[in-house]
């Protein structure tokens, strides 16, 4: 199944900028990703970054700090992956 993509963007005035398939009347999908995202960016400013730490107590790794978006299950299994590779398996991470 393909999906349709359609956008219309607009100045100040209201003039279209650029648009595809403007005038087709669609069901938005995620369209407060793009509210989220600006405002997070005017909130936290374009220098802003997660934090996340890492501890390690034997073959156990606790991971705290920022709940960043960016670290999901497979970016995290990548993590453990590495370290197992380096010689420091992980047999638990809270």
């Amino acid at each position: 199944m393909k999906g349709i993509f359609a956008y219309t963007f607009l100045d100040r005035h209201g003039n279209v900028i650029a648009s595809q398939n403007g005038q087709m009347p669609l069901m938005p999908a995620s369209n407060m990703k793009i509210v989220t995202g600006y405002a997070a960016y005017k909130k936290l400013g374009k220098s802003f970054a997660f934090k996340t730490n890492f501890s390690r107590e034997e073959r156990n790794v606790s991971v705290s700090g920022d709940p960043t978006p960016l670290l999901s299950g497979p970016g995290l299994n990548h993590i453990v992956e590495g370290l197992a590779r380096s010689g420091r398996a992980v047999s638990e991470v809270s």
